[in-house]
């Protein structure tokens, strides 16, 4: 028998089909040689032998007829009579991997210092398999390398040979430049005494319980709520002195009635910012933004390959790029590449900017 017969994967229907199958051969040696040894037929003893060796060789004879091994039957046999004949189908009970890694703030601090500091405290280059093995510890993370992978390259993370030709893990040349940038930008602000707020939003269950807890092994079974109840979502905004006076936000998620519904958008965050945050904040003062779509909504944004090209006409000359009419879209699309990292506003920018609030 092949080596890639005895790795196939039986499941669960084809076991009982074969369990039957040994049965019904069984069953009917069994029946045979109860009939001959009846002395009404006179059978010769060396036939009623031969049957009986017929009959103890059953388990032979369905794995011939089958197409398994014997110790193959022996292990179906023997879970068909440990689970009174229900045969489950393997790997269906294995705990499926997580399908991504959740990114969020806490995370993704976690996974940037972990990557950046690898070397000064461990030595070596990081390769996945030794941050999967730290963010299990760190981040109870259960998923693949290729879940990890996927992830970081999502973070801006690639793979590149070093001189031995092995690969380790860089951040793009663009993610660095704009890190510095930013860094820079928060020094400045900080040697002109600017106020510094950060603002973020986040989220907590009605029913947030921890999964295990300390208990007493003689005493009543822990218990928890099936139910993870309402989504409330929070916003606020600090800085070194603390939190913002009077911007505290908190409300039910997928709610139609009060002043705000459904999860966080750009047009609940544009409405705390001016009724919560801006009359709060003392003059002079930037806020700090992550990268989540409702921050970064831009004004008149840039049209897109699949535009028209009389709205590629309108923006470039609403935006005094010189082009020909004779151009076609291909050209006027490349013209807008080109020039539309230069022109992009922000409807936050915008609406903070009369206060003097500078957005980072």
């Amino acid at each position: 028998m092949s080596s890639s017969s005895r790795r196939k994967c039986l499941r669960s229907q084809t076991r009982e089909t074969i369990a039957k199958v040994y049965d019904f051969l069984k069953k009917d040696a069994r029946d045979i040689l109860e009939l001959v040894s009846d002395p009404v037929y006179s059978a010769s003893p060396i036939l009623i032998s031969k049957l009986s060796e017929h009959l103890n060789s059953v388990r032979k004879r369905t794995a011939v007829a089958v197409g398994v091994s014997e110790r193959t039957i022996t292990n179906i046999l023997a879970e068909g009579k440990e689970s009174d004949s229900k045969f489950k189908s393997p790997h269906k009970d294995r705990k499926k991997r997580l399908k991504k890694l959740e990114l969020d703030n806490f995370n993704v601090d976690v996974i940037r210092s972990t990557i950046q500091n690898y070397h000064l405290e461990y030595r070596e280059l990081p390769t996945l398999l030794k941050l999967k093995r730290i963010f299990q510890e760190k981040l109870n993370y259960e998923g693949s390398i290729s879940t990890l992978r996927t992830a970081l390259l999502k973070l801006g993370y690639k793979w590149r040979k070093t001189v031995d030709n092995r690969r380790v893990i860089i951040e793009r040349h663009d993610i660095q430049k704009l890190r510095f940038s930013y860094l820079n930008n928060l020094l400045r602000y900080r040697q002109e005494n600017r106020c510094i707020v950060y603002t973020d939003e986040s989220y907590i269950l009605t029913n947030h319980v921890q999964n295990k807890g300390w208990g007493n092994k003689d005493g009543p079974t822990l218990k928890r709520n099936l139910s993870k109840g309402q989504r409330i979502i929070i916003v606020h905004a600090g800085s070194e002195q603390g939190f913002v006076p009077n911007a505290l936000l908190t409300y039910k998620a997928n709610s139609v009635s009060g002043d705000y519904h459904s999860n966080m958008n750009a047009e609940n965050y544009e409405k705390w910012l001016k009724e919560r945050l801006v009359p709060n904040l003392p003059p002079n003062s930037v806020v700090v933004l992550d990268n989540a779509s409702y921050h970064n909504v831009q004004n008149d944004r840039a049209p897109n390959s699949n535009s028209k090209k009389i709205e590629m006409q309108r923006w470039l000359t609403e935006k005094n790029i010189a082009f020909n009419q004779d151009m076609k879209k291909i050209e006027l699309y490349d013209l807008i590449k080109k020039n539309k990292e230069n022109h992009i506003c922000y409807k936050i920018d915008d609406m903070l900017q009369p206060y003097g609030i500078k957005v980072l």
